[in-house]
């Protein structure tokens, strides 16, 4: 949330580009959460917890395309 702040400032609502610090914070965690080698149980967390993580960066990368693409609109 914080770092989405001075875009929702900048842009005077919530935009598109808004996607961009979880895609760079959040695909090298799940590139970390990925290796496993811990505890059966932790282990299933974990893989529940980066399937969730790939289906959300996969409509942020689709929002941070379309900004790419000129489509600035706020929301």
């Amino acid at each position: 949330m914080l770092l989405n702040f001075p875009i929702m400032l900048y842009y005077k609502g919530m935009s598109k580009l808004m996607a961009l610090p979880h895609i760079l914070l959040w695909t090298p965690l799940i590139a970390v959460l990925s290796q496993g080698g811990v505890s059966t149980n932790y282990n299933i967390f974990l893989w529940v917890l980066v399937a969730t993580n790939i289906i959300s960066l996969v409509l942020d990368y689709l929002e941070f395309f379309k900004w790419v693409q000129g489509d600035r609109g706020i929301l």
